[in-house]
């Protein structure tokens, strides 16, 4: 049984994870779209996290207390959906504290024909959240457009990518 501090971490790892899911998807829509339309794609993607690390700074409350200033996340995952697997990099660093928090991400996808890169907010205590697509390299330089990603099922993380 885990207490409602606890759930409210977990619910902040699980909202990160969406993040770096999200970042998936927009990359998997990136290679769709790079080779055919000039006009605006869609992808759906799932991310699935394969590494996880919490960076506790002081005061230090591990996971079972609300995140503080400064703490991050940092979530590595594999991307399904788009062809080939990818990879997903995600940091989250804690800019509003607490269980209700909000804190700034930055993250990047690599694809076979290059990388798409992704920022915004992440509200730590919901279900979801929406990243600009801010550039990338190979295939996808000059990306832009919206990453959306919501938790899934058994951790993973699902993508929309929507370049435009």
């Amino acid at each position: 049984m885990t207490t409602g501090s606890a759930r409210r971490s977990v619910s902040v790892m699980k909202h990160l994870t969406t993040a770096a899911v999200s970042a998936a998807a927009l990359l998997a829509l990136a290679t769709a779209s790079a080779s055919a339309h000039p006009t605006a794609t869609s992808l759906r993607l799932v991310q699935h996290e394969h590494h996880f690390q919490f960076v506790d700074v002081a005061p230090k409350g591990g996971l079972r207390k609300p995140p503080t200033m400064g703490d991050q996340y940092v979530i590595g995952g594999v991307v399904t959906g788009a062809g080939k697997p990818g990879l997903s990099n995600l940091v989250c660093t804690v800019t509003q504290p607490g269980a209700k928090g909000v804190s700034e991400c930055v993250g990047t996808i690599v694809l076979a024909k290059g990388t798409i890169s992704f920022g915004g907010i992440s509200h730590l205590a919901t279900n979801g959240d929406t990243f600009a697509i801010v550039g990338g390299t190979g295939s996808y330089a000059g990306a832009h457009g919206l990453l959306i990603g919501t938790q899934g099922k058994n951790g993973d993380t699902n993508l929309q990518v929507k370049l435009g």
